[in-house]
């Protein structure tokens, strides 16, 4: 492999009359987010502050070692690195931006705070010529060292390249796109950190200087691609943070001969419908190869595709299965539809979106593949008895999930052979998810999760009503009836006992969140009148169902009766008879 490597600066990545870095067209778009944004502030400005160097970890060029023309030799294709890079243009820019405003308009209502002194206006100019110098090659020459891939120049263009705006108004609006977001996040910042201190342009001056010779990189230059695959798969061999997606998508691309742009194309539909729902690229492959081929772990995986698909026709093929699994994938497993899922109408969808409520990821590989052998009429069967298979064996029964993959390995095998419906239905079971070991497991379980004990008195309040009214776990409030700091509660009973009393299902339901809030952890005689039917309560009460059986159970003549632990054990034991019809298999 020839390599050569340095450590380096900003000032010297960009450097050179013709050197121009672009980012490959195979490389995904800008898509770095305001956390990593601020995260990259905050360390950088840290730093600064503490006057001491900063490691921003390796950028890798290809670079040939004779190039054959100027414009060859000048060409840096940066293919790790390119976010990196990407968000450090833009953030001088933006300094570039306010030292050009303070120049030209000094006595703007942002720059109050700065005194007029000659240092001052000394840095504006400097650190206008400063920033200049690391953005462009050569005075004359408008042209940025960095080029962002062909889908992005558009929006870089507009919003960094050709804007000189320094924006005032921070506030991030629904429609802006990333390179604007950016732009806006580093103004505030500079806004926050340099525009406060009446000698704030001196110190952004010194603070620009820190940025292009004491943030440092790893520069790694190879030769061609072929290198440039086996640094990445060194790198990834030694644990290193870079994305499978990656690795994968640069081998697809470097195989893709002739059918390079359709198979580009169906790569991106793929990562666009992914984004959708609530896995990663990784995940989504992951669940692809071990529908089709068996089930895989993540290390091995890029080595199989590497194994299986060595020329054009197999990566072109593969990449346009991936794209078409992504396009129902992406309503199976999108990251908006949850319980109750109001909006959607078929049984398959709703099944799938208390997948999504639960965080289940094992029923994904079987869906594909029984969507793949054209089971459309067992799918929502299917899916419905893997849901509450997991519900049953993993939720609560504490099973892990390792067992339940074991399981599922003898579904798939009987799907790869075409097996009947029923048998394939048959064989997500088993003997500790009967019945009677789900009701009782269920009645004694700990429901130490708010967001799976509202699932779960949401699903028991539209059993009970008929589906006449449904419950949105997001819309209500989880209600400890002996509340967890239960220091103003008398309760009869051990501490263990009292313990597995207040996270039992009976000691829980849900409440309309200002009437939760106002009862907080008083006793149980305040908070009974929250319960009540809205029609009996004078000024306070609920319309949930659940809520109103504890009132009804607990209020009689007027007299308020103490909600024990039996009366925990025996609202536990009732919704545990729900819970069998509610999850059935």
């Amino acid at each position: 492999m020839d390599l050569q490597t340095n450590k380096s600066n900003l000032e010297a990545i960009f450097n050179g009359i013709n050197k121009r870095i672009s980012v490959p067209k195979y490389q995904r778009s800008y898509s770095w987010t305001l956390d990593q944004i601020d995260e990259l502030w905050n360390d950088i400005f840290r730093s600064y502050e503490n006057n001491v160097e900063y490691f921003l970890g390796p950028i890798v060029f290809i670079h040939k070692n004779n190039p054959k023309s100027e414009s060859e030799s000048g060409k840096w294709d940066i293919i790790d690195g390119q976010q990196r890079l990407a968000t450090l243009t833009i953030l001088i820019k933006s300094i570039n931006a306010l030292f050009n405003k303070y120049q030209k308009t000094p006595g703007d209502p942002i720059f109050a705070q700065i005194f007029k002194t000659a240092d001052n206006e000394n840095c504006a100019m400097r650190g206008f010529s400063s920033t200049r110098r690391t953005l462009y090659p050569s005075e004359g020459i408008e042209e940025f060292y960095f080029k962002p891939s062909d889908r992005d120049i558009n929006d870089f263009n507009k919003y960094i390249y050709h804007s000189e705006e320094f924006y005032t108004d921070f506030k991030i609006n629904t429609g802006d796109r990333r390179f604007l977001k950016a732009k806006k996040r580093f103004c505030e910042c500079i806004y926050n950190n340099f525009l406060r201190d009446p000698d704030g342009i001196k110190k952004l001056f010194e603070f620009e200087l820190f940025i292009i010779t004491k943030l440092l990189f790893i520069e790694i230059v190879v030769a061609d691609d072929q290198d440039a695959y086996l640094l990445f798969e060194g790198l990834n061999s030694k644990g290193l943070d870079l994305r499978l997606t990656d690795l994968v998508k640069n081998y697809i691309l470097s195989k893709a001969g002739s059918s390079f742009e359709k198979i580009y194309q169906s790569w991106e539909s793929m990562v666009e419908n992914i984004a959708k729902t609530r896995f990663n690229e990784v995940d989504f492959i992951s669940f692809y190869w071990t529908a089709h081929t068996g089930p895989i772990s993540t290390r091995e995986l890029y080595k199989a595709i590497k194994q299986t698909h060595d020329n054009e026709t197999k990566v072109a093929k593969f990449s346009t299965d991936l794209k078409n699994t992504s396009d129902y994938f992406s309503t199976y497993a999108n990251i908006a539809n949850k319980y109750p899922a109001l909006t959607l109408k078929s049984e398959l969808d709703k099944a799938l979106a208390e997948m999504n409520t639960l965080g289940y990821r094992l029923p994904y590989p079987l869906i594909i593949l029984a969507k793949s052998k054209g089971k459309d009429t067992l799918l929502p069967i299917f899916a419905r008895k893997l849901n509450n298979f997991l519900f049953r064996f993993i939720t609560i029964g504490g099973y892990r999930v390792g067992e339940a993959e074991q399981i599922f390995t003898q579904v798939r095998k009987a799907l790869v052979e075409n097996d009947s419906d029923e048998n394939i239905l048959a064989l997500i079971n088993h003997a500790d998810v009967s019945d009677i070991n789900f009701r009782s497991r269920f009645r004694d379980n700990q429901f130490d999760s708010n967001s799976i004990a509202k699932y779960v008195l949401s699903k028991i309040e539209d059993h009970k009503s008929g589906k006449g009214k449904i419950i949105v776990p997001e819309n209500v409030n989880l209600e400890h009836v002996a509340p967890i700091n239960h220091s103003k509660w008398s309760i009869t009973g051990s501490d263990e006992e009292i313990e597995n009393a207040i996270y039992s299902i009976g000691n829980m339901t849900i409440l309309e969140e200002e009437l939760n809030k106002s009862i907080k952890n008083d006793v149980f005689a305040k908070k009974v009148p929250c319960y009540a039917p809205k029609k009996e309560a004078e000024e306070k009460g609920s319309g949930i169902s659940i809520t109103n059986e504890i009132y009804q159970a607990h209020v009689s003549g007027g007299v308020v009766l103490d909600w024990t632990i039996e009366s925990i054990k025996l609202r536990a034991e009732k919704f545990a008879t729900y819970a069998v019809d509610i999850w059935k298999i």
